[in-house]
Parts: structure tokens; sequence; C-alpha cells
């Protein structure tokens, strides 16, 4: 039986492992007991935090579902690594290939356990919380809940321009050891907009987003990166474009982009090109993103290579790099996220050097990840609108702050859907979200980094397997 270990990792280093069993078995044997961990507000407070640490470990967010392996599926890299020769095929059986998939499901579910049994005990205790911090954490957790189950689904399920009925994953909602059974996509799909649509109500209450850092409260600190509103409202655009009902995904996104001014403005040059704190992943533009302790490490070996002199895993050459951004001299991702490492090329987007140590309020652009941009939103609109006219007009908007020139508003609607594309990878360049995209469009084919490749989708190819453990239990 599949052993597993669910982790609270804390600011404060707290910790909390479960028992063994599956990942929806869980017996809490802890370091430090439930009751007092949930014992006062900054109990809750560490929990939630906890949640987003956790969530930045190397098999999840903090690697393998942004820059690590599902951007090898989307196709973002040409690596010789022999441990990634089978993601490039999407084959997912293979030796190599497999390990990945399976710790996915089971880090991810683990972190679904550890929201839940916030949510339980936020349901049942009696602490007094300061002002709307308990439904802060509880919006943030329902939200959570419905982000990580939506990650699953477009991992392991079908996507619903292909099947909605399909049998997809559990939605766990409960803290409690038992097996549940797999909904179909369109029912999971229902129940994150519903978790979101709770979320909603709640953070609504204060849609204020800090971008200071509080040494006394760490929870409180940087609300820019966490579920915030406009994260859950995003959060909700992604997922309706995804089942296909662009109204309401329109609708979701315009909330985001009608206060994207204030609240999550474009980098201009000067933020990219400083000689210090070099914006370089965009960061006053996520709307939802992680905290990596140690990221320009783990990064530097994919992408730079180790300083013993291994190669690195995840190069490009300047050919591959002009496929990505069709030749451009001004895009502002293009000449300002690259490095030339020998004969190759390596993103800088999580290589941070002239960072101003100890400052908090600086120190943050080397170790964020982004996993909700802005500039998605604008993306999701633009696909979304009743027509390509207008459509184009929410991709000129990104296109003009990254200094390229504006497309014509006479679009056909594939033409726009390319376009689209092409701005995908260019933006979410080591971010994951390029093979999601793909899934969602079920493109039979996905462009290769040559200016003519391509690789054929297999059967499947599109659909992790189930955790062979998980088969055996479930209603698979």
């Amino acid at each position: 039986m599949k052993l597993n270990h669910i982790i609270f990792a804390v600011a404060a280093l707290l910790m909390f492992t479960t028992g063994c069993k599956k990942w929806l078995e869980v017996q809490p044997g802890t370091t430090i007991s439930e009751k007092n961990q949930f014992a006062n507000e900054n109990g809750f407070k560490d929990a939630m935090l906890g949640v987003y640490i956790k969530m930045a470990d190397q098999r999840t967010y903090g690697r393998n579902t942004t820059y690590g392996f599902l951007d090898v599926l989307g196709q973002c890299y040409s690596t010789a690594n022999e441990n990634y020769a089978q993601a490039l095929k999407l084959n997912y059986m293979d030796q190599k290939t497999r390990p990945f998939v399976d710790s996915i499901w089971y880090d991810m579910y683990a972190n679904i356990g550890n929201v839940n049994q916030i949510l339980s005990n936020l349901a049942t205790t009696n602490v007094q919380f300061t002002g709307r911090y308990k439904h802060q954490i509880k919006g943030e957790a329902l939200a959570m809940r419905a982000f990580l189950h939506f990650d699953l689904l477009r991992m392991f399920g079908k996507a619903p321009s292909v099947d909605p009925n399909a049998k997809a994953i559990p939605y766990v909602t409960i803290f409690k050891v038992q097996v549940f059974p797999p909904l179909s996509v369109n029912q999971v799909i229902d129940s994150c907009l519903k978790d979101l649509a709770e979320a909603e109500t709640l953070l609504a209450e204060d849609k204020t987003i800090i971008r200071a850092y509080f040494a006394d409260d760490l929870y409180k600190s940087f609300t820019r990166h966490h579920m915030n509103y406009y994260a859950v409202k995003g959060l909700q655009a992604r997922i309706l474009l995804y089942k296909g009902d662009k109204p309401a995904a329109l609708a979701a996104a315009m909330e985001v982009i009608n206060n994207q001014p204030a609240n999550f403005p474009f980098v201009k040059p000067a933020d990219v090109n400083a000689v210090y704190n070099k914006d370089y992943s965009f960061a006053q533009e996520h709307l939802f993103a992680l905290f990596v302790s140690n990221l320009k490490a783990l990064s530097d070996q994919y992408f730079m290579g180790t300083s013993t002199g291994g190669n690195a895993i995840f190069p490009i050459t300047d050919a591959q790099k002009n496929v990505i951004y069709e030749t451009s001299s001004t895009d502002l991702r293009s000449i300002n996220l690259f490095a030339a490492t020998g004969a190759a090329f390596a993103t800088t987007k999580y290589s941070q050097i002239n960072i101003v140590h100890n400052n908090p309020e600086t120190d943050y652009l080397r170790t964020v990840v982004p996993l909700i941009r802005v500039s998605e939103i604008f993306y999701i609109a633009a696909e979304a609108s009743p027509n390509p006219s207008d459509g184009v007009v929410f991709l000129n908007t990104i296109r003009t702050n990254r200094g390229l020139a504006l497309l014509s508003t006479t679009q056909t609607e594939e033409n726009l859907h390319n376009e689209i594309r092409k701005e995908m990878k260019k933006e979410c360049y080591a971010e994951g979200q390029n093979f999601f995209y793909f899934k969602r469009r079920n493109l039979p084919k996905i462009n290769t980094l040559t200016s003519t490749g391509t690789v054929v989708v297999p059967v499947d190819g599109y659909q992790f397997p189930i955790p062979d453990a998980e088969i055996e239990y479930g209603d698979y």
C-alpha cells in the first residue's frame, strides 16, 4: 500500500506528519497535536501558510508542475536528459516518466488533506479571530481546494471538449478515512466552481492587495501572492474557459481586467532593466504565486548547469529562442529573460542575481513562481470574446506592454487562436501552463522548438495515468 506523508510546513518550521496508508487514509500522528495547532488564530494562519509552503515542494509547483516536467510535456525544451526523453513524447508509462506522475498525484492530494483539516477545524473552533481573519482563511482554503483539484483534473482527467462525462478524479472535501469515488470531468469542474463561489463571497469582504512585509505577521505579508479575491476571479475565468462557458469566463476575466491597473500594474522596462532588484518574473503582475525559498539554486541546475561543470538539463539555443519569440528585438521577455551560457541560452526568470539581500520588500523577487498571471486573464478574455475583432484588443494590450506591434483587428477566429497560442508560449515559458493550453484546445500536434517541427500527440497523450495503487481500491 502506498506510503504517504502529509506535511504542514509552516514558517516557524512547525511540522505535522501523518501516519501511513493511502492519501485518503489520513491518521494524524503529529509532533504537534491537532488540538494544539488550532488552539488560536496564529495556529490557523500557520496552517494556511503551510499549505502554500508545501505546494512549493520540487515534486509539484516548486519544479515539476511549473518549469520542470509539465513544460517538458509542453515542448518548451529539447532536453537530451534521459529522465525526460519519453516525457517529450508524452509517454507516461515509461519507467523514467511514471515517478513524476505518481508523485504529483500523491503530493497534491496530501495537500488537499491539509486544506480539509483547516476547514474542518474552522467549522468547529471556538477561537475568537481578529477582524475578518476567519473568513479570509476559510476563503483561501476553499479556493486552494478548488485550485489543487482543478490542476489534478487538467492532468489526470480528459478535457471536457473530449468527454465531459468521463470518470476523472475524486473531489475530496472532508478530512476522513475513506475511499472517495472518482467524479466525472463536469462534476469535478462544478465542485471547483462551488468552492470558488463561496470563497469569492468570503474574500470579497476585503479585496485589499497587500504588497508589504510584516515581521510580526507573516500571514498578513504579501497577500498579493496569496489566493486573494482577484486570484479567485482569475481561477474562475480559467476553469470556465476550460469548461467551454465563454460568456461566464469573460465576465470573470473582466472583474480582474477592470481592476488590473490599480492592483496588478504591468511591468515597465525599467523594472526589468534595473541594476538591482530586477523583476524577471514580472511579479507585480501575479494574481497568485508561491515563494520557493531555494528557487535560484533549484532552477540554476536545470537551466544554467552546475558549478561543478554539469550540463544544463533544459538549455535553449539562440535559434530555438527565436522560434518562440519570433526573432523579436523589442520583446521585453526575449531581450531580458535569457542569458548566454556558453553555446546555449538559459532563462533567467528564476535566477535573480542583483537582489538587495535582507530586505523583505525586494528579497521575494528571488523566490517567487507565478501560478496565475494577469496576462493569462487577458488571453482568456481574448478567446472568450464574442468575435475576434473584440478579442484581439485584449491580446494587443499585452503585446503593447511587452514591446510588440499591434495586431490587426481584422482577424479570423483561427488566426486569433494561433496568436494566443504563440503569446502563451512567450509569456508562460517555464511556468507549466502551455501543456494545459494545448490540452484544452485538444491540439493533435504540438509545435516543438524547431521552425517546422511538431510532436504528434498520442492517444491519452493529454491524460496522466492514475497511480496503480489507486486503481486497486478506486472505481476507475
